[in-house]
């Protein structure tokens, strides 16, 4: 299992039989894959069409682990670091996000894309994930740049995009949406500056 760490989550890449779980709407075996809590608001609407087609790539081999959905679980933070807190309740499955190369037709631009639960929006979570991510997948050959596509309508996206030092580059894949790319030179640049 490949799993990157944060300071608050683990994130989970998905692998075939994650996928089917997902796909499945199995909560139980998807929640025991991830050791943690799968909410009944899960799967986020961005997603649910998607995860059928997504479990035929990984059973198929046309997936690889790490390029596609990594699944966001919540690690319980002490409630001495939080006063005023309740106690934890363990670890949940927030969201997922991840991306993949988009192809042969644009070699080198990784699409990446992301959807945490309405309950756990406005904390950060899709930044933090996400900037684990872009700092796994830039360490890859091959991987120039990263671009998400949004609708102009979707400003907490778009902050998202901006805080990972995304810039606007034009339109996006589906019409009336907006793309906003990072080239992997000026990621790793301010990673270390």
């Amino acid at each position: 299992m490949l799993v990157l760490e944060t300071a608050r989550l683990d994130l989970i890449a998905c692998d075939a039989e994650i996928a089917r779980a997902a796909a499945a709407l199995d909560r139980a075996a998807l929640g025991e894959l991830l050791d943690a809590r799968v909410p009944d608001a899960w799967p986020h609407e961005l997603i649910a069409d998607h995860l059928d087609g997504l479990a035929q790539q990984y059973e198929s081999g046309e997936m690889a682990v790490g390029w596609g959905p990594w699944y966001w679980v919540l690690n319980p933070t002490p409630p001495e670091s939080q006063p005023g807190t309740a106690a934890p309740q363990g670890r949940v499955l927030i969201g997922n996000g991840g991306g993949g190369p988009l192809g042969e037709s644009d070699a080198g631009t990784l699409i990446i894309g992301y959807a945490v639960l309405d309950e756990f929006h406005g904390n950060g979570y899709a930044t933090e994930a996400m900037t684990a991510f872009l700092d796994w997948a830039f360490q890859h050959d091959g991987i120039e740049r990263a671009a998400g596509d949004t609708y102009p309508r979707l400003t907490p996206s778009i902050r998202v995009m901006e805080k990972l030092g995304m810039k606007r580059s034009g339109s996006g894949m589906e019409p009336d949406t907006i793309r906003y790319t990072i080239e992997r030179s000026v990621w790793r640049a301010a990673a270390t500056g």
